[in-house]
Order: structure tokens, then sequence, then C-alpha cells
């Protein structure tokens, strides 16, 4: 609490964490005027007249003129200062929530703004703070914070930490900022000590009920400091996002996310309701930001503008065994009955079947003996192995470098071959890769030591800076957007200098999943576009008061104020300069 607040009329106003409280003493006249004024200056506010007590997000008190950043502590003025002003807001206000994710767009720079917001947490707590991470990104993060802070103790890599998680946070000599990858979470923490917690990379809990996300929201729960990071908060369906509110705890359970804005259509599942868009928008702008454009906020841009990606398909013929095992697998797949979810009228499991088809295996399951089951790889003669080295073996030559992503083994070893067979020098990054030769394998390419790079992009797709290479290569595709957007956007981000060449290495037997992909972008970018002016029309007023704008009277100036605001804050008088007050309202 905070009982050294001014009071508004009669009303005396304290606050908790996020939430603030206007307490009336009785019902008199002057106690009526004050809760009308204050009702009519805030854009969302919950009555309990019984109370009598009106309670509204801290945020918005900065309609009513009060020092935002004064009432939570935002970031310190002397931390940081290679922040640019987008960041240093992004963290401030995620600092003064205490819970709060940050939906930033790949290269925005959420890597410096996370290790802001931990050290910040550990100063103030003076408690050990833990970053949680994709296994593939904890070491880059950790190189990220040696580049910004070359002389302070680099935080514990807990993958290699002797007693592991526990032995951290009970060692009292231990470094106070830890990293550790998420699968961790696969069994239960308890992190209860710490002060606090960051996810990045909060997209990887985006599926509600799966055991990772009981684990990481059960030991998130505990903390008075939360903080989520991810460019794809929702990259298939709105209800995804329930789960980024539940890690800040927005909200206590999925379904307290969806009953105020949402309708269940049998359909289409959870469809916001037209009319409850701006409060939907209100309601996530007082737990997250999203930012893409640091423009749309009012803030000058930072960096040069990313030349434009050019992208292309590359359509490569099948074989006559391809087409022949194909024609196999659809009509085992009919025999089977299987639910039509694609546009070639085919099921999950079949769908999975004929991209792997189309890249130059197939895994089959087979049962021995005792019921033990093993996966043999059947080779199938493929054109899409040579069709992508020929592809990358070009650019190269061009002095151009390559990642090409894929998604199973056997790809990935058929695709390496290829390379090497025509000269270009790649590294091969796989599950069994440890970290400091994955770690090695990505500077190589960004220095120029090699001239492209196979890993998968369901683990190497996220978080890494691969400004290096200027060439993406999909050699194949499934239905997930996040995956690909992820995948090619450790490419094309703020730095790079070149024209980024997207490829996407397709057969006919993977047609329907490139659709559905590029269906889902095209979803997105609207859907994001509409979201981030939403966002800031509803931080406007936390926006002014950061920056300082009308700062003497402590409201934003006349020209920024609607003429209900003005009045109402003019009879609320939360001032003593009373009639400076009313001057500037008039």
């Amino acid at each position: 609490m905070n009982p050294a607040l001014p009071t508004f009329g009669n009303a005396t106003l304290t606050t908790t964490d996020t939430r603030a409280t206007f307490a009336l003493p009785d019902w008199s006249i002057e106690s009526y005027r004050t809760f009308l004024a204050v009702k009519a200056a805030l854009p969302r506010v919950e009555v309990d007249a019984k109370a009598r007590t009106l309670t509204c997000h801290v945020a918005d008190l900065a309609r009513l003129g009060v020092d935002v950043r004064a009432l939570a502590g935002g970031l310190d003025d002397d931390e940081a200062p290679f922040l640019y002003s987008d960041q240093r807001y992004v963290v401030d206000v995620a600092l003064r929530r205490r819970c709060f994710d940050i939906f930033g767009r790949c290269g925005f720079g959420k890597s410096p703004c996370l290790w802001t917001w931990a050290r910040q947490v550990a100063k103030r707590t003076s408690k050990k703070v833990l970053v949680i991470a994709p296994k593939s990104v904890v070491l880059p993060l950790l190189g990220e914070y040696r580049k910004f802070w070359p002389d302070a103790p680099v935080p514990a890599n807990l993958l290699d930490w002797k007693g592991g998680l526990r032995a951290w946070i009970d060692d009292p000599d231990a470094p106070a900022l830890g990293i550790v990858n998420i699968d961790l979470f696969r069994k239960p923490q308890d992190l209860s000590k710490l002060g606090g917690a960051a996810l990045d990379e909060s997209s990887k809990i985006k599926q509600a009920g799966g055991t990772l996300w009981k684990h990481v929201l059960a030991a998130f729960k505990p903390l008075e400091y939360r903080l989520g990071c991810t460019a794809t908060p929702a990259p298939n369906e709105v209800r995804e996002y329930a789960a980024q509110a539940l890690l800040v705890g927005a909200v206590a359970h999925h379904k307290e996310f969806f009953a105020d804005f949402f309708d269940s259509a049998e359909d289409l599942g959870w469809v916001l309701r037209p009319h409850a868009k701006q409060a939907f928008y209100a309601f996530m702008a007082s737990w997250s930001i999203w930012i893409r454009d640091p423009s749309v906020y009012g803030f000058a841009p930072r960096l040069k503008p990313i030349p434009p990606p050019v992208f292309a398909d590359v359509e490569v013929q099948l074989t006559p065994e391809q087409e022949k095992i194909a024609r196999e697998i659809r009509a085992a797949s009919k025999r089977r009955g299987q639910t039509e979810l694609f546009h070639d009228s085919v099921g999950v499991a079949t769908q999975t079947k004929l991209s792997q088809v189309a890249r130059g295996f197939l895994y089959e399951t087979v049962t021995g003996p005792k019921g033990k089951k093993t996966r043999t790889v059947q080779h199938v003669p493929s054109r899409k192995p040579e069709a992508v080295a020929e592809l990358v073996a070009r650019h190269a030559a061009q002095g151009d470098r390559a990642v090409v992503w894929v998604e199973y083994n056997e790809e990935s070893a058929l695709l390496t071959q290829a390379l090497r067979s025509r000269g270009v020098k790649v590294a091969e990054i796989t599950a069994d890769t440890d970290e400091a030769a994955q770690y090695e394998a990505l500077e190589a390419l960004n220095a120029g030591s090699i001239d492209a790079l196979v890993a998968k992009a369901a683990s190497l797709g996220f978080g890494v800076n691969l400004q290096g290479a200027n060439v993406v290569v999909f050699s194949g595709i499934n239905d997930s957007f996040e995956q690909d957007h992820q995948a090619f956007s450790r490419v094309w981000r703020d730095g790079q200098e070149k024209t980024v060449y997207c490829y996407y290495v397709v057969t006919p037997l993977e047609a329907a999943p490139l659709a559905n992909v590029r269906q889902k972008r095209a979803t997105w970018i609207t859907d994001a576009d509409a979201m981030e002016h939403a966002y800031r029309a509803a931080m406007t007023a936390d926006l002014d008061a950061w920056r300082g704008v009308g700062a003497e009277a402590g409201h934003r100036t006349q020209h920024q104020l609607s003429r209900a605001d003005r009045t109402a804050l003019a009879r609320l008088r939360p001032f003593n300069d009373t009639e400076a007050m009313s001057e500037h309202a008039a």
C-alpha cells in the first residue's frame, strides 16, 4: 500500500500493485461530487457503492494528473543508457505494472529489455531473478548480456550449474541473475524464493492444459514480478492470448479471460464480440504492450529501414516413386476414414507422411516382438535436396549466406550431404549438437566463416540473431505460422543491411500447408496492425505521463485532452493551485 498519495476531493487514494482505489468517507454531497468527477475522468472504473470505493488501473491515474512513474517505481534513470526511448518505456511500464507481457516484433530488442528488467527487479527486491528460455536461446542471451554489461557479473548458466536450479536459488553467494532451459519445467519447480522470473519466447506455453503450461504457471504464481516476451503471442487464434494473461496473473483462470469479451461459436471457436473490442484492447493494454513500429507510439525511428524481402516459391516435381507412395498413403487414409482437415482432403497424420515423402524419406513405426515399437526410415528418391543445394550454392557464389530450415533429422542429413557435395561450407545443428558447438555455428555464420547453416525451425527458429545471412530457405512447410514467421525473422530483422531472399522449396504434396500458412500470415498482419493502434489509444494517458506531457500541472496539455475530460478534471480539483487548474481547463 502507498498511503502517501494525494486526496481527491474528500476521497483518499491508495494503490497496491497495479490497482488504485478511491475511498470516500461518507455519502455526503461533497463525496458524491467527488465520486461523479472521478468516475467521469477515468475510462474504466469498478464501483462498490456499499464500500464507497472506486477502483481502477494505476495507469489510468495519469488522467487525474498523478505521476504514474512515482507510484509503482519505474526504470532507474541511470540504468541501461544504451536503450532506445521506446525500449526504455517498455521496460519502465513493465516494472511499474510488476507483471507484464512484451509483445514486440522480432528484432525489437527484447533481449536488452529483458535483462534490464531482470537487473532492476533483483535490485529492488534484493532477491534472485530467473530468466527462462528455449535451449537454443540460452547462450545467445548470455552473449547479449555480456555485450551490454561487460563489466558486470555474468548470470549463472543453470544448464552447467552444479546442483542445478535449486542449488543456485539456495546459494547466497551465487549470481543474482540466472538463466535456464524451459524444458526444466516439464517437471514442477519451486521459484517462490525468487524476486521475479522472465519467460523469453513465452509463446511456448500458448496451448492451455499441457504439462509445460501447468508447471510454468504454477512456478510463476507466487512471484511479485513476472515478465513474458514474445513476437508471436497468438499466432493461430485469439484464445492463445489467454495463456499470456495467465502467465502475468491478469486473470485467475482462462475461462475468466473469455467471459467478458468473447462468444463461443461452434465452427469458429472463441470469437471477439464486435461491441467489446475497445474494452478488450484496454484490458490487454493493462498487462501487456504490442509494439512493432515505435513510431505508432510517437517514438522516433531508431534504425534505418530494412530492405523489403523478396519471397519466391521453388516448385519441385515429384519423382515416380514419390507419386506412387503418395497414392498409397492417400488410399490408406480413405480406408481409415480420417478427418478431412486439409484442402486436399487428408488428415493430420496423412499430411505428415506426405510431407516426409516430399522431402525424400518416410518414417514408419514397426511393432516387433513383445509389442516393442521401433521407427524405420524408408528413403524415397527426391529432387528436393538437389534443388535446395543448387539454390544455396548459387547464392554462395555471389557472397550470400543462407539458413536452411528443416523439420526432420533425416531431412537435415540429406540436405547437408547435398550441400557439401556442391562445395558449400555448411554447419548442421541437430538435437545432439551441444550448446557450445551450436553457439559456435551461429557465430560462424554471422562472421562469414561458413556459407550455410542447416537447422530445425522448431528449435533454433526462436530468439537468435542471424543477420549475417541474407537467404532463407524452407525446404518444406508445415501448418505453423508461428514457426514460419519466427524462423524468417531470425534473418530479416533490425540490423539487416542486405535484401533478404526467402524461398519455399515445395512439391505438390505441400500445397495445402503452404496455403494455410499464407492465410494465417495475412490474418496476423491485419490483426497486428489493428491491435498496435488500439494499444496506442489505450495507453495514451500512460505514455503522456511517462513523457512528462503537461508536467507543470500534472496532466496532458489542452489539445490532447477532450472537453469532457477537461471539465471533469477541473471539477475534481486534485491540486492546490485551483486557479491554474481552472485556467488550463477553460
